[in-house]
């Protein structure tokens, strides 16, 4: 006999929370403020979105980007030693989207936070900026935190997040999710609460 007679029912699985559509949209807004090359910084402060970037966008150091609008990166994503990522304080209460990557692609689309790097919201109570990756697949990582903290969402439909070495965010959504040594995932609301 088995310990439990009862079957095995698994729970229903829910749709994510952000659909293709929603992407695409996102997308075409970037688009519309134009396109850009690969983007990389090492210091001073820069003022972007809505913008395309077709390549990867790169800071590092005292690097500190506001983000004014939709942005899409189709290649990476890396912020590194004290660079900071925030949303513009017109965005008020309102959230932001960051995104990388390319539908359907499983190359494109690498994030990747390390050394204390920050990912800052408006300053409104609220507000958070969210760093999307398109990439698809499990056999390594789409979006990689080490050691860096702020109002983040990270999302990865169709891919792997791997959080770990005292991160903090606010939200992870993930095809799948792996944390370890003294992550923190602190969930405020969910994405249907957040306002972009």
């Amino acid at each position: 006999t088995t310990p439990n007679q009862n079957p095995y029912v698994p729970e229903p699985t829910l749709p994510l929370p952000i659909t293709e559509e929603q992407i695409d949209i996102w997308e075409a807004e970037a688009s519309e403020g134009g396109e850009l090359g690969t983007q990389n910084y090492s210091s001073g402060n820069i003022i972007l979105g809505p913008k395309k970037i077709n390549g990867d966008l790169l800071l590092s150091n005292t690097a500190e980007l506001t983000v004014t609008g939709v942005i899409w990166v189709t290649g990476e994503i890396r912020l590194s030693n004290s660079a900071i990522m925030r949303l513009s304080s017109s965005f008020g209460s309102l959230s932001g989207v960051v995104m990388a990557g390319i539908d359907e692609s499983e190359s494109d689309g690498y994030i990747e936070i390390s050394n204390s790097a920050q990912l800052l919201g408006s300053g409104t109570s609220g507000s958070h900026i969210m760093l999307l990756s398109q990439k698809e697949g499990t056999s390594s990582d789409a979006i990689r935190m080490s050691n860096g903290s702020g109002a983040a969402i990270l999302y990865a439909g169709e891919g792997k997040i791997e959080i770990n070495n005292s991160a903090a965010l606010k939200e992870v959504t993930a095809y799948l999710l792996k944390i370890t040594n003294n992550a923190t995932v602190t969930y405020e609301s969910g994405l249907a609460n957040t306002n972009f």
